[in-house]
C-alpha cells in the first residue's frame, strides 16, 4: 500500500504487517535518510540518480511483531508524470519517460549493479490526467507501446516483482517521514496545526474517560469512536496552517470541530467553547481606507481637522455608526466612532481583539453568546459604555468559557475615551494596557460589535475581522536613505508583468530603501510603488513580491557572488555577500554563504508589511552581523513570488519570452537570463539597472555548470554613502 502522503514510521511496521499487508511504499527522500551512508540522493545533469542501486530495489523493514517489504518511489519521475508531462505532447512525454529508464539502466551498469531492479513511479492521488491533452490517452498509449517494444523494460506491480525475485535486503532503520520534505511538517508545527492537535488531544482524553466509566451503551460507544476516528484523519491537518491552502480552509475547520463537538454530545459532556472558535480565523476584510501614517490625536470627542486624516477606516454602509477609524502612534491604539444620531446609555461598543496574549480565547461576543461569532478567538475586549457624563472604556480578558474578566492595566497606562456633541467618540488605548507582548509590526484581528440593551445589533466589518498592524517605528541611526527610479520594474528593460489581474501596476517597483540599526536589530525599510495586496493570505502579508537583501560585511575576501538559486545573477568581483535575508510570504529566512551553497541561520527574520504606506520593514538581529554597519555594502532585488517554481529555483517566478497568466514576459531563450524584476540602484550612482541586468553572454549550457561570471553582474551600495 501507499500510506497517506507516503507517511511511514517504525511504529507502524507491526500494525501494517499484522493487517496482512505485504508491502508499503514511501519516497526516495525517506529512503535516503534511512540508509546509513546517505543523506540525499544526488543526480547528474540529466537528473539520473547517481546511487541507482540503492534506490531502485525493495527492502524489508521489521517491527516488534512482524515485517513488511518496502519500495521507494523515484520522486522526480513521479512528479514528471503527475505535473510536468501534461505540458508536452503524449509522444514526447513518453519518449522522455523511456529515455529516463534507459539512463537509469546505464547508471546501474556503470555501478556494476546486478539486477533485476525496480523503478517505482507513484502518483500521490493527483488526478493528473485531466490536465493532459485528450485526458492523457495519447501519453499512455505512446508510453505502453514504447514499454512493450523495449526489450530491457517490463512493467510489474510491486507484488509481482516481490514474488519473482529473492527476498529483499533488510533496512536496519526506517526514517519517520512523508514524501513532503521527508518529515511531517505539513501536519504539525504551525500555530493552527498545533491548536487543532491540542483540541484533538483534549477531546480524545474526554472520550477515554467516558469509555472507562462504562456508562455508554454499545451503540453510543461505537458512534463516539467513529466521530473520533474521523476527527483523527490526517487531511484536516493538511489544510491548517499557511503551508497548504484549499481556498476553503474555513469549511474544513468547521467540519473538524463539528466532529469534536459530536464526541462531546455523544458522551454527555458540555463541549468546551473551543469547538465554536474557528481555528482558521475568518478572512480579514480590507478596510475602505488603509492607514497612511502615525496619528497625533487629542482625545476630546472633537475630531479636529487633520487629526484622523492618516487613519484607516472600516465601514458599515448605511449603519449608525457608519464604521470605525483606527490608527496608532508609537505606543497607542486610537479608535474613533461617528454616530450622528447619538449613542444612548443602552449602547455598548465592544472592540474584540486577538492579541496572542497567551491566555484563553472566546468565540462569541459578550452579549451574543451562542449567536454572534466574533470570527476568531478573541482574548481581549475593550468595552465602551455611555452611562455617565463621559464614556467609560474598560478592558477585559477572555476566560475561555464565554466569560470576560476585568483586566488590570499598568500604572500610567489608563485608557482614555471622550464623546462630543456630534456623536464622535474617540478612544486612546495604550498598547501595553491591552497586551504586554504586543510589539512593533505585530498583526492582530479586531472586530467591533455594537449592542443595544445587551443585544447585539451590528458587527464591523460585516463579513469578517479587521486586520490591524502595530506600527513599525521610525528607523533609528540611519546609515542609508536612497531612492530608486520609478517605473523601472522591467528587469533589463524588456520584462513585462504576468497577465493576471492580481499583478497590479507597480507591485514590483522598488522606490526607496532606508537602512538603520539599534542595539537589537538592523532595520531595512523598503517602499514599493504599487500595492502590497495579500491575495493568497501569507502569514506576513507578502504574497506577490519576493525581496532579497544581500549584505557584505567584509568585502570580497569571504562570501559568495552568486545570488540565491534561480535569481540568475551575481555580484561584481569587488563584492561577495556574507548574509542574505530572503523576504517572502511563507518561507522567509536568513542565510549565510556556505561552501556548498546558502546555509540557513537560526535567527529570527522580522517582516512587517504596511499596505497603506506601501512599505516592508525587515529586521535582522544586530548580534548576527559583525562590524560597523557603515562599513557594509548591500544589494536589494525584487522578484515575483512563486509557489510552484521551476526545478532548482527558490520560489520565484519564471520570465518567458511572452507573458502568461502567472509568468513574466520579455525573457530570452537562454538558461541564464535573470528573474530579477527590479534592482534597487539610485539614479545618481554610476551605471543603471538595465545595463547591469542585460549585459551577459547568453548560454544554453547546463545551468549548474555556469559560474558567477556567466550571469548578469550587480554592484552593491556601500552603507553610509547616502542618508
Amino acid at each position: 500500500m501507499w500510506p497517506a502522503e507516503g507517511s511511514v514510521a517504525p511504529l507502524i511496521i507491526s500494525m501494517v504487517a499484522n493487517a496482512g499487508i505485504e508491502w508499503m511504499a514511501s519516497d526516495e527522500e525517506v529512503l535516503a535518510r534511512s540508509l546509513p551512508t546517505l543523506d540525499e540522493f544526488t543526480r547528474d545533469s540529466d537528473d539520473t540518480v547517481l546511487q541507482a542501486d540503492a534506490l531502485y530495489r525493495p527492502y524489508t523493514v521489521s517491527g516488534a511483531r512482524g515485517r513488511v517489504a518496502m519500495v521507494f518511489r523515484d520522486h522526480l519521475i513521479s512528479d514528471k508524470v503527475g505535473f510536468e508531462y501534461s505540458g508536452m505532447s503524449g509522444e514526447a512525454a513518453a519518449a522522455d519517460f523511456i529515455q529516463r529508464m534507459n539512463d537509469i539502466q546505464a547508471e546501474l551498469e556503470a555501478e556494476g549493479a546486478s539486477g533485476p531492479h525496480l523503478v517505482t513511479v507513484l502518483l500521490d492521488g493527483e488526478n493528473a490526467w485531466e490536465y493532459y491533452e485528450n485526458d492523457g490517452k495519447d501519453f499512455l498509449h505512446a508510453l505502453y507501446q514504447g514499454l512493450s517494444d523495449a526489450e530491457n523494460l517490463r512493467t510489474v506491480t510491486p507484488s509481482e516483482y516481490l514474488a519473482a525475485t529473492e527476498p529483499p535486503q533488510p533496512l536496519e532503520s526506517l526514517w519517520a517521514g512523508s514524501w513532503i520534505n521527508h518529515d511531517f511538517g505539513t501536519w504539525i508545527g504551525e500555530d493552527e496545526e498545533n491548536q487543532a492537535w491540542a483540541y484533538l488531544g483534549e477531546t480524545r482524553a474526554a472520550l477515554e474517560r467516558a469509555l472507562r466509566s462504562g456508562n455508554l451503551s454499545a451503540d453510543t460507544e461505537a458512534e463516539a469512536l467513529e466521530a473520533m476516528y474521523i476527527a483523527e484523519g490526517s487531511d484536516w491537518f493538511w489544510w491548517y496552517g499557511a503551508d497548504q491552502n484549499s481556498g476553503g480552509d474555513d469549511a474544513f475547520d468547521q467540519q473538524f470541530r463539528s466532529y469534536l463537538e459530536r464526541v462531546y454530545a455523544l458522551i454527555g459532556e458540555e463541549p468546551p467553547d473551543f469547538v465554536h472558535v474557528p481555528i482558521v480565523a475568518q478572512a480579514a476584510q480590507a478596510p475602505a481606507r488603509e492607514p497612511l501614517d502615525l496619528l497625533s490625536v487629542v482625545i476630546d470627542g472633537a475630531a479636529r481637522e487633520g487629526e484622523w486624516e492618516p487613519a484607516g477606516f472600516h465601514s458599515l454602509p448605511g449603519g449608525d455608526p457608519a464604521g470605525f477609524y483606527f490608527g496608532f502612534d508609537p505606543t497607542t491604539l486610537f479608535l474613533r466612532i461617528d454616530a450622528p444620531e447619538g449613542l444612548s446609555p443602552e449602547t455598548t461598543l465592544g472592540f474584540y481583539f486577538d492579541l496572542q496574549a497567551g491566555g484563553p480565547a472566546n468565540a462569541y461576543s459578550r452579549y451574543g453568546q451562542g449567536a454572534t461569532l466574533i470570527g476568531f478567538g478573541a482574548d481581549r475586549l475593550l468595552e465602551v459604555t455611555f452611562h455617565g457624563e463621559d464614556p467609560a472604556a474598560v478592558p477585559y480578558a477572555a476566560d475561555g468559557r464565554g466569560g470576560w474578566d476585568l483586566l488590570g492595566v499598568p500604572a500610567g497606562s489608563d485608557i482614555e475615551a471622550a464623546a462630543g456633541p456630534d456623536g464622535v467618540v474617540e478612544i486612546a488605548a495604550p498598547l501595553v494596557a491591552l497586551s504586554p507582548v504586543l510589539g512593533s509590526g505585530d498583526r492582530f484581528n479586531a472586530r467591533l460589535v455594537v449592542s443595544e440593551d445587551d443585544e447585539d445589533v451590528s458587527s464591523i466589518p460585516v463579513e469578517g475581522p479587521a486586520l490591524l498592524v502595530a506600527p513599525d517605528l521610525p528607523v533609528p541611526n540611519v546609515v542609508l536613505d536612497v531612492a530608486d527610479p520609478e517605473n523601472d520594474d522591467h528587469g533589463p528593460g524588456t520584462y513585462t508583468y504576468p497577465s493576471d489581474g492580481v499583478f497590479a501596476p507597480g507591485v514590483f517597483d522598488l522606490t526607496q530603501l532606508i537602512v538603520g540599526s539599534d542595539d537589537e536589530d538592523v532595520i531595512f525599510r523598503i517602499t514599493i510603488d504599487g500595492p502590497i495586496n495579500n491575495h493568497w493570505g501569507s502569514p506576513n502579508g507578502l504574497s506577490a513580491q519576493t525581496l532579497d537583501l544581500y549584505i557584505d560585511v567584509d568585502g570580497p575576501s569571504n562570501g559568495e557572488r552568486l545570488l540565491l538559486p534561480g535569481r540568475n545573477a551575481a555580484l561584481t568581483p569587488e563584492f561577495a555577500w556574507d548574509y542574505v535575508a530572503w523576504v517572502e510570504g511563507w518561507t522567509p529566512g536568513i542565510y549565510r554563504a556556505g561552501a556548498e551553497g546558502p546555509v540557513e541561520v537560526d535567527a529570527e527574520l522580522g517582516v512587517t508589511t504596511q499596505p497603506g504606506q506601501r512599505r516592508v520593514t525587515v529586521t535582522i538581529p544586530r548580534s548576527l552581523l559583525p562590524g560597523d554597519p557603515e562599513s557594509w555594502s548591500v544589494a536589494v532585488v525584487m522578484l515575483g513570488q512563486e509557489g510552484y517554481p521551476a526545478a532548482g529555483v527558490w520560489r520565484v517566478r519564471d520570465v518567458n519570452p511572452i507573458a502568461e497568466q502567472w509568468r513574466f514576459g520579455g525573457g530570452t531563450l537562454d538558461v541564464n537570463h535573470t528573474r530579477i524584476i527590479d534592482f534597487l540602484w539610485p539614479a545618481d550612482m554610476p551605471g543603471n539597472q538595465e545595463a547591469f541586468l542585460g549585459s551577459y553572454a547568453t548560454s544554453q549550457e547546463d545551468i549548474d555548470s555556469l559560474g558567477p561570471d556567466d550571469f548578469p553582474q550587480l554592484p552593491m551600495i556601500p552603507l553610509g554613502s547616502g542618508g
